[in-house]
């Protein structure tokens, strides 16, 4: 039986996490927004991992009575080195009076969390806040009741 000579071949060897997209608010309110007045808040994205990531799309959803967009778009896919962040300006403008909700979202190639979504909310027109939940009327006393306008525009009351 013939042995082969054994060749030992010099190999370095490295432990790599893949990169790793997060995105920070996971949720932004804008609370009251006036009508027709644009409001503006931040998202930021990161890559938390070892490697670069890929970010391949950023958007934000259409929500009926509100203009959503993004004032600074992706302009293609975009590298984020590791450690290294983007911000994103989401801009809202609403059109009619209501309450909105809509997501911003993102797409990259990490391979756990390719999608990561923030959440955004807000409302525009009158909204009433009553001082008191319930009123009990038993009998002919007086009851004081305090109607608060803590929206955007001014609130009618019949």
């Amino acid at each position: 039986m013939r042995r082969q000579a054994l060749h030992l071949i010099p190999v370095k060897l490295w432990c790599s996490t893949p990169p790793a997209l997060d995105v920070s608010p996971t949720r932004l309110t804008f609370g009251g927004v006036p009508l027709l007045t644009p409001i503006e808040q931040s998202v930021v994205v990161s890559n938390n991992g070892s490697t670069p990531l890929l970010l391949t799309s950023a958007s934000v959803a259409s929500v009926d009575g509100a203009t959503v967009d993004l004032v600074n778009p992706l302009s293609g896919n975009t590298v984020l080195a590791v450690g290294e962040s983007r911000e994103f300006t989401v801009r809202v403008t609403a059109q009619s009076a209501g309450d909105f909700e809509s997501e911003f979202v993102v797409e990259s190639d990490d391979p756990v969390l390719p999608q990561a979504k923030a959440t955004l909310a807000a409302h525009s027109g009158p909204r009433i806040d009553p001082s008191a939940a319930g009123v009990l009327f038993c009998g002919a006393e007086t009851k004081v009741v305090t109607l608060v306008n803590t929206g955007t525009t001014t609130a009618a009351i019949n």
